[in-house]
This record gives structure tokens, C-alpha cells and sequence, in this order.
């Protein structure tokens, strides 16, 4: 296991979004899916257990999420871990496929 470590230095644009979508990060970190929640504030991330029940965990976002049209919808995003626990980096609706280098 890796560890990668990462400061915010620049609030322009999207906060690290070079950091986490530049095409090593791309294949080294591991996205998750949930649904940003609460004015975007956190996401929930639905979980299935191996005996077919469902359970789910909130995560709050690194940084509140401004943009409305993603409130409520499935988004993707990397788990960090800051002195306040994990919270979700690099939320966003496009799939990582997308992203410039891409993931296959």
C-alpha cells in the first residue's frame, strides 16, 4: 500500500482537481460512488453486506459543494482522511472515465 499526500495551495477552480484527475493519481486512487447530500455538505454511500442487507455511511465533503445541479445526484469522489476524519475529495457527476488520461 501507497500512501499519497497531498496540500491544498490554490483555491482557483475546482479545489485540486489537477492533483486528483492527473493520470497517475487517476490509476492509483480508488473512486467511490454515493449521492451528495444536505446542500453539499456530505455524501451518503449506500453499502450491501454479504448477507444481502443494506446499511450506509455519510462522508462528509473536504469542501462544501456550491453547485446545485449536483445536490441529490450520484456523484464520484476519493476518500481522504483529514485531523477531523475522512471526508470526500474531488467530488464530481463525471465518471472517471472521463476524466483527461482516463481509467480503464
Amino acid at each position: 500500500m501507497e500512501s499519497i499526500f497531498y496540500t491544498e495551495k490554490s483555491s482557483v477552480g475546482k479545489r485540486g482537481a489537477s492533483f486528483f484527475r492527473s493520470q497517475g493519481m487517476v490509476e492509483k486512487l480508488q473512486r467511490f460512488t454515493g449521492c451528495l447530500r444536505n446542500d453539499g455538505d456530505y455524501v451518503d454511500v449506500r453499502l450491501q453486506y454479504n448477507d444481502g442487507k443494506h446499511g450506509k455511511i455519510t462522508i462528509p465533503t473536504m469542501y462544501k459543494i456550491f453547485n446545485r445541479d449536483m445536490w441529490n445526484k450520484t456523484v464520484y469522489f476519493v476518500i481522504g482522511f483529514s485531523w477531523d476524519g475522512p471526508k470526500a475529495f474531488d467530488v464530481d457527476v463525471e465518471t472517471p472515465t472521463n476524466y483527461a488520461g482516463g481509467m480503464e
